[in-house]
């Protein structure tokens, strides 16, 4: 990893967005006016695109500083996985399949968008899982219906899984054949 300093006029979250996946690891920014007279001072990063960050500031009345944590990589691949995991609630109370990840994702959301993406994912296929259910559960008259909720119970289970593990890996993922209500 490298170490570079930068002067410029741009914010400093958009650097760190820019050089973060190219591997530079500490970013020293001079001169980053933000929002009047507070300043960047350091972006040190501990994962990609994630970051501490610590900055000194004056208002007025000296000066002062703060530090905000992020997620690291790891936790916020831990949520996303266990936002995923959470759908097998189902098994337990009625609607957990989005119980759980609704509100997992409305707790955490605003943690990466790695995990706000992960949470959509879930949420939507639950409600997806959900209306295939209900369709399937009308069907039972005809017995297809029981061929169809066990075909889509197992379905349910595999990609569920499949996605914790991709989440897990840091890794994107999509579940096949689901609505997308949640953007």
């Amino acid at each position: 990893m490298a170490a570079v300093t930068i002067t410029t006029t741009v914010k400093a979250v958009d650097m760190a967005a820019i050089l973060g996946p190219l591997g530079v690891d500490t970013v020293t920014v001079a001169n980053i006016n933000s929002e009047g007279s507070a300043f960047w001072a350091l972006f040190s990063f501990f994962r990609k695109f994630q970051a501490k960050i610590s900055y000194t500031y004056s208002n007025g009345n000296g000066m002062g500083e703060k530090t905000m944590n992020h997620l690291s990589g790891k936790d916020e691949r831990m949520w996303a996985m266990i936002v995923h995991l959470s759908a097998l609630a189902g098994f337990l109370i009625p609607f957990g399949n989005v119980l759980g990840p609704l509100v997992i994702w409305l707790v955490k959301r605003e943690e990466g968008e790695f995990f706000q993406e992960h949470g959509k994912e879930a949420l939507n296929f639950g409600i997806s899982i959900t209306i295939y259910a209900a369709i399937s559960g009308l069907l039972l008259i005809v017995f297809i219906g029981a061929i169809l909720l066990t075909a889509l119970f197992i379905f349910w289970i595999v990609f569920v899984v499949i996605a914790a593990v991709r989440a897990n890996e840091g890794k994107s993922y999509r579940y096949p054949l689901t609505l997308r209500f949640v953007k």
